[in-house]
C-alpha cells in the first residue's frame, strides 16, 4: 500500500475453574497503530475503535465503535452532532463468571472496561468506559451465539451512546 503505518497488538486470556464447572475468565487486549516516516494522516479505516456487542469488538453496552475520540460539530440550531474518529491506542479488559445451565447453554456475568486514546502509546486511563451485564451463550463448537444486556457504569465522554442489548456470533478471539 501507499500508507506508512505500523501496528502491534498483545492479548491474552486466563480461565480459572471455580467449582462444579463454573469458570472465571479474565481477558485483556492492548493495541497501537501509528504512522511512521513522512506519510500522510492515517485514514479512519486504520484507526482503532471500541464498543459493541461482542467482546472481540470492545465494550458491551455501548454503540458499535462509539467508545473513543470523537469530532463534535455545533449545528446552526445550537445542537451538537458528533462522529467517532477512532484512536491510535486501545486497551480493553474483561472479567466473566460462566455458569453452565444445561448442555451448551451458559449464563455469563461480565464486566468490561477499556479506553481508546487519540495518540499512540497513550495508555492513560483517564477516560475509561465501563459496563457490567449478563449474557446467555449458546456454545456450538467454533460458532457460539451470544445475547447480552449491559448496564453502563461509566462513559468515556458525554457523547458516547449506550446500547444495552447485544447480539453476536463467533468466538471472542
Amino acid at each position: 500500500g501507499d500508507m506508512d503505518i505500523y501496528s502491534w497488538e498483545i492479548k491474552g486470556e486466563q480461565h480459572f475453574p471455580v467449582w462444579s464447572d463454573h469458570v472465571l475468565s479474565l481477558r485483556g487486549r492492548a493495541e497501537v497503530v501509528n504512522e511512521y516516516g513522512h506519510g500522510e494522516e492515517m485514514p479512519i479505516s486504520e484507526r482503532l475503535f471500541a464498543g459493541g456487542a461482542g467482546w472481540s469488538r470492545g465494550i458491551r453496552g455501548f454503540d458499535y465503535r462509539d467508545v473513543g475520540p470523537k469530532v463534535v460539530r455545533i449545528l446552526p440550531d445550537a445542537s451538537e452532532k458528533y462522529r467517532p474518529i477512532g484512536g491510535r491506542t486501545l486497551t480493553i479488559g474483561s472479567a466473566e463468571y460462566v455458569i453452565p445451565l444445561v448442555e451448551k447453554l451458559k449464563l455469563v456475568l461480565f464486566s468490561d472496561a477499556g479506553a481508546v486514546a487519540e495518540d499512540a502509546y497513550d495508555f492513560g486511563f483517564g477516560s475509561m468506559a465501563v459496563s457490567a451485564g449478563v449474557e446467555l451463550r449458546l456454545d456450538y463448537r467454533m460458532f457460539p451465539i451470544r445475547f447480552n444486556y449491559a448496564w453502563v457504569i461509566e462513559k468515556d465522554d458525554e457523547h458516547t451512546d449506550e446500547h444495552p442489548w447485544g447480539f453476536s456470533v463467533g468466538s471472542g478471539f
